[in-house]
């Protein structure tokens, strides 16, 4: 009577303590090498130091920037001064008061090559509320003193007119050498031709243009 054979189970294969020790330290170098392009090679999160407005005018490419400043609202158009020069500040619904105090942080940019402005903001953050607007006293509007905030007084007016701008009820006033764009609530109301005023408000020098200064204050001199 034949005997049946028995079939042998095959054992499972362990892994020589060699073989373990191979792919963990495989597995280390590729860790390293991971860690070490996300440190060196792939570029980190741009934290923009803090930079006077002067500092950012003297800018020639988009980047993005923080800086403190003053509000100042001009009908529709909010610039923020810093003491030293000022610039046009997109915010979006925006309910700041003439001399709020705010840290902002946002993208510096130049519509049509040339008009500086911030817009694409990360943070905007309320520091303080009436603060003090100490504007430049000036003698003449000229293009040394584009952006800055100036207070030029006894300009005598030679024509004006009422226009609107972006629904904001605007004095277009003509002086000698230059023109003022004023919301009029900014503006006193007894506006005649020939009398001097006192202005207060932001120089723009256009190239090729003349200047242009926009008004939060028109008094009679």
């Amino acid at each position: 009577m034949a005997t049946k054979k028995r079939k042998r189970t095959k054992k499972a294969k362990v892994p020589k303590k060699k073989d373990m020790g191979f792919k963990v330290l495989v597995a280390g170098i590729f860790l390293i090498i991971l860690i070490l392009i996300i440190f060196f090679v792939l570029p980190s999160p741009e934290v923009p130091t803090q930079k006077t407005i002067s500092d950012i005018l003297d800018m020639t490419e988009e980047k993005k920037v923080t800086f403190e400043g003053t509000v100042i609202p001009i009908g529709s158009y909010v610039y923020t001064e810093d003491g030293t020069w000022a610039i046009r500040t997109l915010f979006e619904d925006s309910d700041f008061s003439l001399g709020d105090r705010v840290k902002v942080t946002g993208t510096f940019k130049k519509y049509g090559g040339y008009y500086p402005y911030i817009d694409n903001f990360s943070n905007v953050e309320l520091l303080s509320r009436g603060f003090p607007i100490e504007p430049l006293q000036v003698s003449s509007i000229t293009n040394s003193s584009n952006n800055r905030l100036v207070k030029i007084k006894n300009q005598e007016l030679e024509y004006y007119e009422a226009r609107s701008l972006k629904g904001t009820p605007f004095w277009v006033l003509e002086f000698s050498t230059y023109g003022v764009f004023a919301p009029q609530e900014y503006v006193s109301s007894d506006i005649v031709e020939g009398n001097n005023y006192d202005i207060v408000g932001i120089i723009e020098c256009p190239p090729e243009d003349t200047c242009r200064l926009w008004s939060f204050g028109v008094k009679p001199s």
